[in-house]
């Protein structure tokens, strides 16, 4: 299974079991919460496997840029592709995410409907969990050689 059939199958999954257990106020944090929190992988060759599609550097490049930026320093173990590939899903999870809020105008301050809950279902499935959106987000995403 290629990195981004796994996103779409992961993040697909966390989607729809959160959805079928959301509670009664939900916001987009706890849709976000739910995509994100994923291990995509549990055996490593299949990670390593996976990102060497997207570059192996390019993504410890990635993982690297984004923790120094938010957290000032690296936590994931570069040495373990699951955990490397496990962030670089969440990069990719979060940018779906803010993609969704972003074309359906929610507000991240107040409770979804269920009604903005179907179409933010929708949206991700039909449109962001798709090979040509994972991989713009991808390239989207810092990498190490820029300034």
């Amino acid at each position: 299974m290629t990195f981004y059939e796994t996103v779409r199958a992961k993040a697909s999954e966390a989607l729809r079991e959160f959805l079928m257990d959301a509670p009664v106020d939900v916001y987009v944090d706890d849709v976000r919460e739910a995509m994100v929190n994923v291990r995509p992988y549990i055996f490593c060759a299949e990670a390593t496997d996976a990102l060497t599609e997207l570059g192996i550097l390019e993504a410890a490049s990635v993982v690297v840029r984004y923790e120094q930026d938010t957290f000032g320093k690296v936590f994931t173990d570069l040495s373990n592709a699951c955990d490397v590939a496990a962030v670089v899903y969440q990069l990719l999870a979060h940018e779906i995410v803010d993609t969704a809020v972003d074309k359906l105008k929610l507000d991240a301050d107040k409770p979804l409907s269920p009604a903005n809950l179907v179409a933010f279902d929708k949206l991700v499935r039909n449109a962001l969990l798709t090979a040509d959106f994972l991989n713009d987000a991808w390239l989207r995403l810092p990498t190490q050689g820029e300034k």
